[in-house]
C-alpha cells in the first residue's frame, strides 16, 4: 500500500469518529436528556367512558376518570364523578363521544331550563 492510501484512511477515520462524536452529542444517549413521564403534572379529570346519546342521563358507569395534564385542563371541568353525577341529575345536550372532557359534557337539567325561559320558552310553572 502506498504511504499516501495509509495516511487518506487514517484521516478518513478519524473524521468518522469526530462525527460520531457529534451526532451523540446533539442526538443524546438514547432519549435520556428527553423530559420523562413523570415529569408532567396531571390531574384526574372525568371524560365520557362511552357514547352517550342526547338527552341521556349522566351516571357513573358512563363517565371515567382519566388523567389530564395540569396544564390544560379545561375550564369548568370535574375532577370527580360524583361531583357530576349527584344532585340535580345532568343529562346529554348533544351527542357526546367517548372520550370527551367533562367540560363539554356537563350540562345540567336546571341549566336547560334556564336557557329555555332566556330563549322565551314556557317550562313548566314559575
Amino acid at each position: 500500500m502506498r504511504r499516501s492510501s495509509i495516511i487518506m484512511l487514517i484521516a478518513a477515520v478519524a473524521l468518522g469518529l469526530v462525527a460520531v462524536f457529534f451526532a451523540r452529542s446533539f442526538l443524546g444517549t438514547g432519549g435520556s436528556n428527553a423530559p420523562s413521564r413523570s415529569a408532567v403534572r396531571t390531574v384526574p379529570t372525568v371524560v365520557a367512558a362511552a357514547d352517550i346519546g342526547f338527552g341521556e342521563k349522566l351516571t357513573p358507569p358512563k363517565l371515567k376518570l382519566v388523567d389530564w395534564p395540569a396544564d390544560s385542563v379545561p375550564a369548568g371541568s370535574f375532577q370527580r364523578i360524583d361531583d357530576l353525577t349527584n344532585g340535580i341529575g345532568r343529562t346529554a345536550m348533544r351527542p357526546i363521544v367517548a372520550n370527551e372532557h367533562s367540560a363539554c359534557i356537563a350540562r345540567s337539567a336546571e341549566s336547560l331550563t334556564s336557557w329555555l325561559r332566556q330563549q322565551g320558552y314556557a317550562c313548566g310553572s314559575s
